[in-house]
């Protein structure tokens, strides 16, 4: 989240307990206002995308916008190791 100060606050969904993909999407969509898009469909909460430490389970947010590339690059300066390259479709 340091990587990303713009987004430090909502970048993750933060829930006490290792809890599965199902148990996160229950949690996520209690604070559902029944607008167009489930709440849901606005992070990476599927099988495999729900991620877990310190006894907590995190899911990323999916709504980008404008800085998607800089959240890139400044992922990639602060993580250099990965080998991750980003490469914008015009």
């Amino acid at each position: 989240m340091e990587a990303i100060p713009w987004r430090k606050n909502q970048l993750f969904e933060v829930f006490d307990g290792e809890l599965s993909a199902d148990q996160v999407y229950e949690q996520i969509m209690k604070n559902d206002t029944g607008g167009t898009v489930p709440r849901a469909k606005r992070f990476f909460c599927n099988n495999g995308e729900v991620f877990h430490q310190g006894g907590n389970a995190y899911v990323l947010s999916n709504q980008w916008g404008q800085k998607t590339l800089d959240t890139a690059d400044s992922l990639a300066k602060m993580f250099p190791n990965p080998g991750i390259e980003v490469n914008p479709a015009m």
